[in-house]
């Protein structure tokens, strides 16, 4: 096999990847795509599908096929992890391998650390990265206040790169010794399988506990555990499993783990993890460097920062025929609201078919609007602007259609969320939207989302620049005095039966669970669709509920305000902007943890975030609320807080600083091209 090289000690290692899946095509994705643009050199990458279903079978497929160095192993009916990851060392001749999670983004460079780790003493045999969900190697912290994990969610404009790179820089490279390490990425040097063997896959045969076990066989032939507290590998824990049963499969790897070591001894591993000096100072480092430093991360530059000769700007927004329930439409309008205050000549174009509903949703604003029957009549309006940015897929070929014609004219794209995963039974438009992100040279992509800004980059390896989000402060605010109409908790949620993602049959049915137990001391109302669309799409209807069916922002926000308790059972959220609006409400909100919420909600302290595919999950969330009233006077409180922190003003400040910017580059660019 060729030799993987790294730097900087010039060695050659050859290095295999092993990424076993179970479902979760999605994370999966991001996964491989990660490990494909992150791992540098020749290398293998084996992939055990361990009985998923077809959607992820045919994922893992395309990789297959387009990748010489992909190979997959299949097992028709899932064997459980165990068994899985033997299947996967089975094949690895490689001199160190490693057992990544399908949940799982690696970032730039994290091989080469690794393997400088392993090699760096030779009794080193087993080697993990810090992330921020991996018990004990987590960073910044290990615990929540109440005991449980930490998450370590990254938020604001981090990525998993630019956290990473911090983290690279603030290390000293002095790789601690621990008794065990976290199976979520585990490298393991050949030497150690040669005289060890593979996994225990009789006594731990779903996985949990496996890795535990094998470092103590290791430690007890002679090798040493390591964490490379330079390398950082991002980990969204256990999405192949629901919160019950990974709880489950905690208490059988408790159970199994006692019935081959002493007491004595695995307590004596628990009490060296919790009091290890040399991690809790890899954390101080973190902590002081990260999070006081602003050199450390390579974040956006200050969004309120104006060049001293700011150009002109005119901005003419590209939104065709997007509808005005969307929040990505809302976010535009607000967004040519607070420019249009700030004295910015703004327009958005959309098509005539969408003026009778635009002017039912924003009938204050109707000065912002343009609208056209045939492009030929935007194309001669264009010449009006000198910045013009699409807001959907589809306008991107609007705009460079623009951009043929006024080359002085900058281009942008204001990426909502990720459109292809919205398109599969579409794939002409699909693939217009794969292209969207690279179709115009020299295009400036931007988004509210760190979200977004990382599957972009991870996907089509684009920068997006990040501004400030927004919510309408003058609709989106707390009326104590409306919530006392009630004697019932008010709990509300948004059904849209159309949007699969959306979770409107996991909503239903944690609402007809939640009525079943509460009675009449909730009062449940739903809003977003019809009562037909409700019984076309089956969904649960079999309980007490009021439908307020499709309503106007302003009946939104008076609905928020009357609210006690908010669901978004999404099954991920781009960013989640009317969770935000129902927290400024002073809602208690319960939503995704996938996607961009993790922004402005934190779980614990303004949120609740829940694994939304985990029915029982979002109930027992939602449980908790309406039981426990100081939690939920707690999270209200400072979901209110939250709030006040996204101002149209602020989110303007912050579009107009990148805007200056940009167009300052664009004009340079234009120049040279000149020249």
């Amino acid at each position: 096999m060729t030799k993987h090289t790294f730097s900087p000690s010039h060695e050659s290692v050859s290095l295999c990847v092993i990424v076993c899946v179970h479902n979760a095509p999605d994370y999966t994705e991001i996964c491989l795509d990660s490990v494909l643009k992150h791992t540098h050199g020749i290398y293998d990458l084996v992939i055990v599908n361990d009985g998923s279903k077809s959607d992820t079978t045919t994922l893992l497929k395309r990789y297959v096929r387009d990748y010489d160095h992909v190979r997959m192993i299949h097992h028709t009916k899932a064997q459980g992890y165990t068994k899985a990851a033997n299947a996967g060392l089975r094949v690895s001749k490689a001199d160190f391998t490693v057992l990544l999670n399908s949940d799982t983004i690696v970032s730039k460079d994290w091989s080469e650390r690794m393997i400088t780790c392993a090699y760096s003493e030779p009794h080193i045999g087993i080697v993990g990265p810090l992330s921020n969900a991996a018990t004990y190697q987590s960073v910044p912290f290990v615990f929540e206040d109440n005991g449980t994990w930490k998450q370590n969610i990254l938020s604001g404009d981090i990525t998993v790169n630019a956290y990473a790179q911090a983290i690279a820089r603030v290390s000293l490279k002095s790789y601690p010794r621990v008794p065990v390490a976290n199976g979520f990425c585990f490298g393991v040097k050949r030497d150690v399988i040669d005289t060890i063997g593979l996994l225990d896959e009789e006594t731990f045969p779903r996985g949990y506990g496996e890795e535990n076990d094998y470092c103590l066989r290791a430690a007890d032939a002679g090798f040493e555990i390591a964490i490379c507290d330079d390398a950082y590998v991002y980990h969204a824990t256990s999405k192949s499993f629901g919160v019950k049963a990974r709880e489950q499969l905690t208490r059988e790897a408790h159970h199994a783990i006692r019935s081959k070591y002493s007491q004595e001894r695995l307590n004596g591993i628990d009490h060296e993890l919790r009091n290890h000096s040399a991690m809790d100072a890899v954390r101080k480092r973190v902590i002081d460097y990260v999070y006081h430093s602003h050199a450390a991360i390579d974040m956006q530059p200050s969004q309120l920062a104006m060049p001293v000769n700011a150009p002109s700007l005119a901005v003419l927004f590209l939104a065709p025929d997007c509808s005005a329930k969307s929040g990505g439409t809302q976010v535009i309008v607000e967004t040519a609201r607070g420019l249009s205050q700030m004295g910015v000549p703004v327009k958005i174009a959309a098509k005539k078919n969408i003026k009778r509903e635009y002017d039912g949703f924003f009938p204050a604003d109707a000065h912002l609007f343009f609208y056209y029957e045939k492009d030929a009549e935007l194309l001669v309006k264009a010449k009006d602007f000198n910045v013009a940015i699409a807001t959907i897929f589809h306008s991107i070929t609007q705009l460079k259609k623009m951009v043929d014609i006024y080359p002085a004219l900058m281009p942008a794209y204001y990426v909502q969320d990720y459109e292809p995963w919205f398109l599969d039974d579409h794939p002409k438009l699909k693939e217009l939207a794969e292209a969207s992100y690279t179709m115009i040279k020299n295009n400036a992509l931007f988004a509210i989302s760190p979200w977004v800004q990382d599957v972009v980059a991870e996907k089509h390896e684009q920068a997006v620049h990040k501004i400030h989000g927004s919510l309408d402060q003058s609709l989106f605010y707390p009326d104590y005095g409306a919530r006392t109409e009630s004697n019932a908790l008010i709990v509300s949620a948004m059904i849209r039966p159309s949007t699969p993602w959306r979770g409107p049959k996991q909503t239903m049915l944690a609402l007809k669970s939640l009525k079943e137990t509460f009675g009449e001391s909730i009062d449940i109302r739903i809003f977003g669709c019809t009562d037909s669309e409700i019984e076309y799409h089956n969904l649960a209807s079999d309980f007490d509920y009021t439908n307020h069916g499709i309503l106007n922002r302003h009946d939104v926000a008076t609905l928020l305000r009357h609210s006690q308790l908010f669901l978004d059972l999404s099954e991920f959220q781009a960013f989640g902007r009317t969770a935000l609006e129902a927290m400024a409400c002073g809602c208690v909100v319960v939503a995704p943890k996938r996607g961009g919420v993790v922004d402005f909600g934190r779980d614990g302290h303004n949120i609740l975030l829940v694994d939304t595919l985990d029915l029982e999950a979002c109930v027992e969330a939602a449980s908790q609320l309406i039981r426990d009233d100081m939690l939920r006077e707690r999270l209200s409180l400072a979901a209110i807080q939250t709030g006040l922190d996204y101002s149209i003003q602020r989110s303007t400040l912050s579009f107009l600083a990148l805007m200056h910017q940009l167009k300052a580059e664009h004009a340079g660019n234009t120049a040279r091209r000149a020249a």
